[in-house]
C-alpha cells in the first residue's frame, strides 16, 4: 500500500493557482488578449511561441509542442517527478497536501474506468512439439537485412513451406509458448491480397509483449524498457548488445499490455517504426501510462531515418543513429 496525493489536493492545485503566477518566475510574459506569450524554456528560439491560456489554465510551445498545465510544467521545467510537482505546487500557492493510503491497482481502475477492455482471455499452453514441425533453414530475407544466422537461431525463426511464411514462437511472461505467428515472404503482399502477419492460434487480447519473458530480468536491472514494434527491430537491437527491448506487436498498445508494463515499475522508452507519430498511437491506455510512469518516445527530427514512407524503425541504420535517436528521446508528459 502506498500513500497517494489526494484528488482534492489535485483540484485545488488546478483551482487555485493561476499557471502563469508561477511560469512568470522564471519567463517574461506579455499579454496578448487572453494569452499571454513569452519565449519556451523547453527549446531554443528567437521568435516566442511559449502561450498561456489563461481561460484554460495551460501551456502550449508551438515550437517544440510542450503542453501542459501547472504540475506538468514544473515536472518538465525542474525535471522532477509527478509527485514532487504537487509538492512544489503545493508549496506555491500555500496549498496543504493530503495523502490517503490506496494500492497501486486501486489507484489505476478507480481513475482509467472508461478505458475499454478486451474479455478476460486464458492463452492455451502450446506443446513445443506444435513449433518444431516447422523448418530450420537460412531465412535469406531477413539476413538480407543484416540479421545474421546466429541471431536467428538465437530468436528461434523457422520456416513454414506449407504457407510460405516466416514463423516465430509467442511466449508468455513465464516463457510458455501461447502462439505462432507467420510472416509472409511475399514482399508485394497487398496485390496478392494476402496478410502480413497472422497468428496461427486463437490471440484473444493482447496481454503480452514479445520478447518480454527474456528481457525481464534485463528491465530490471536498467529500470528501463524499450519497446519497438515488431520482433524484427529486438533481433537487431540484440545485435547491437541491447538486452531490454520488446515488441509490442501492434501500434497501439491496449489496456493488458499496459498493465503488464505498470508492473515492472520501469522508464519506458517507445521506440515505434518512422512512419508513426506520437499522435498516432497516444491513446487512452498510452495516458495511463505517462500518467504512471516516465513516459519516452523516440522522435526523428533530424531525419535520420529518411522519408517516413520507408517505414524504418529507429535502430534500423545501426549503432550510431540509434545512440542519437535514444539520447535525443523525448519525455510525453500528458
Amino acid at each position: 500500500m502506498k500513500k497517494d496525493i489526494s484528488p482534492e489536493t489535485i483540484a485545488n492545485i488546478k483551482s487555485n493557482i493561476r499557471i502563469e503566477d508561477y511560469i512568470k518566475q522564471y519567463i517574461d510574459l506579455k499579454q496578448v488578449g487572453t494569452t499571454l506569450v513569452g519565449l519556451c524554456p523547453f527549446h531554443d528560439e528567437k521568435t516566442p511561441s511559449f502561450k498561456i491560456d489563461t481561460t484554460k489554465n495551460r501551456y502550449h510551445c508551438f515550437g517544440c509542442h510542450a503542453s501542459g498545465d501547472l504540475i506538468a510544467f514544473i515536472q518538465m521545467f525542474h525535471k522532477t517527478s509527478y509527485q514532487t510537482a504537487v509538492d512544489m505546487a503545493a508549496d506555491f500557492g500555500n496549498i496543504s497536501v493530503v495523502r490517503q493510503q490506496v494500492s497501486d491497482t486501486i489507484k489505476v481502475f478507480k481513475e482509467y474506468k472508461p478505458i475499454k477492455r478486451a474479455k478476460p482471455f486464458v492463452h492455451p499452453i502450446l506443446n513445443m512439439d506444435v513449433y518444431n514441425q516447422y523448418d530450420k533453414r537460412p531465412i535469406k530475407l531477413w539476413e538480407e537485412e543484416g540479421i545474421n544466422s546466429k541471431t536467428i537461431d538465437t530468436y528461434n525463426i523457422r520456416y513454414d513451406t506449407l504457407r510460405d511464411r516466416i514463423v516465430y514462437p509467442v511466449y508468455d511472461l513465464h516463457g510458455n509458448l501461447i502462439n505462432v505467428k507467420g510472416r509472409t515472404i511475399y514482399e508485394e503482399y497487398k496485390k496478392l491480397n494476402i496478410p502480413k502477419y497472422i497468428n496461427y492460434y486463437k490471440v484473444g487480447c493482447m496481454d503480452y509483449l514479445q520478447e518480454l519473458n527474456k528481457a525481464q530480468k534485463y528491465v530490471k536491472e536498467k529500470g528501463e524498457m524499450i519497446i519497438f514494434e515488431g520482433i524484427k527491430s529486438c533481433m537487431k537491437a540484440f545485435q547491437l548488445g541491447m538486452r531490454n527491448q520488446v515488441a509490442a506487436e501492434t501500434s497501439a498498445l491496449t489496456y493488458e499490455q499496459i498493465k503488464l508494463i505498470l508492473g515492472f515499475h520501469c522508464d519506458v522508452v517507445i521506440a515505434f517504426d518512422k512512419d508513426k507519430k506520437l499522435e498516432d498511437y497516444y491513446n487512452d491506455n498510452m495516458k495511463l501510462l505517462s500518467r504512471f510512469t516516465n513516459l519516452y518516445y523516440i522522435n526523428d527530427t533530424k531525419n535520420l531515418l529518411g522519408d517516413p514512407s520507408e517505414k524504418k524503425s529507429p535502430i534500423d541504420n545501426g549503432l550510431q543513429v540509434w545512440e542519437e535517436l535514444y539520447n535525443s528521446r523525448e519525455r510525453v508528459i500528458d
